[in-house]
C-alpha cells in the first residue's frame, strides 16, 4: 500500500491520471506479491523519487517537451528481487526523457553499476492533469552487482509522475515505480476489479468483528 500512496501523492490533482496510476501500482503489487530472489529473469517492483527535476522546452509541466533529473533514490518500498537493493540507494545516472508517446529519438536511461540499468523503449501513454502528468514507460531492466549473479534482465515498466505544485515556473517533484516484468497500462475497469477484490478480502474480517 505504501507504493500506492507514493504515486497517489503526485497524482492527487488528477482524475483519469490518478486512476491509471493507482491501477498500475495495484497490478504491480499483485504481480510481485510473494516473489523472492531466485535464478532467472528479475521479478519485483521498487518505488523511487527523482531529484533535481528540470523541464525542457517550457517551465510548465503540462507543455514541457522533455524532463531530466540529477538522479533517483530508493524510497524503501520494494518487492521481490528488488529487496536486494539497500534502502535509500542513490542512482545518480539519468539521461533526458522525451515527453511524447511512441519510440523515442534517444532512449532514456537511468543507471548505476550497483543498481543496474533501465532503458526506455517507448512511452505507451502520458496522462495530463492540473499542474501534473504521469508517463508510462516500457523498456528493459538489467540488474547490477547488488543482485545475485543468477538473476538476469527482464522487460520492465517505469511509471513516472510529475507534480508542479503552484503552477508553471515552480519546482517539480517526481515519484516513480519500476516493475518487472513489464505491465500494460490498466483500464479503469481493471482498477475497479482490483479494488473490489481487496474489498472482498476485508469484508469477512469486518463482519466477524460485528
Amino acid at each position: 500500500m505504501s507504493s500506492v500512496l507514493l504515486v497517489s501523492r503526485y497524482t492527487s490533482a488528477k482524475g483519469k491520471s490518478m486512476r491509471f496510476s493507482l491501477g498500475a501500482i495495484l497490478v504491480s503489487m499483485v504481480l510481485s506479491l510473494g516473489q523472492s530472489a531466485q535464478a532467472g529473469p528479475i521479478v519485483g517492483s521498487e518505488a523511487l523519487a527523482g531529484g533535481g527535476t528540470a523541464l525542457g522546452g517550457t517551465n510548465d509541466v503540462t507543455t514541457a517537451t522533455s524532463v531530466s533529473w540529477s538522479g533517483f533514490g530508493d524510497t524503501d518500498h520494494r518487492t521481490g528481487d528488488f529487496m536486494a537493493v539497500p534502502a535509500f540507494t542513490i542512482i545518480p545516472g539519468s539521461s533526458t526523457l522525451e515527453l511524447h508517446t511512441g519510440t523515442p529519438t534517444t532512449a532514456w536511461t537511468i543507471s548505476s553499476s550497483g543498481w543496474g540499468t533501465f532503458t526506455e523503449t517507448s512511452i505507451s501513454e502520458i496522462d495530463y492533469g492540473t499542474n501534473a502528468l504521469t508517463a508510462y514507460l516500457q523498456g528493459t531492466f538489467t540488474p547490477g552487482i547488488l543482485f545475485d549473479s543468477s538473476i538476469t534482465g527482464n522487460t520492465a515498466t517505469m511509471i513516472i509522475s510529475l507534480n508542479q505544485a503552484g503552477g508553471p515556473g515552480q519546482a517539480v517533484s517526481t515519484g516513480a515505480t519500476l516493475t518487472t516484468p513489464a505491465i500494460p497500462v490498466p483500464e479503469p475497469s481493471a482498477v475497479a476489479i482490483l479494488l473490489s477484490g481487496i474489498a472482498c478480502v476485508g469484508l469477512p474480517r469486518l463482519m466477524r468483528r460485528k
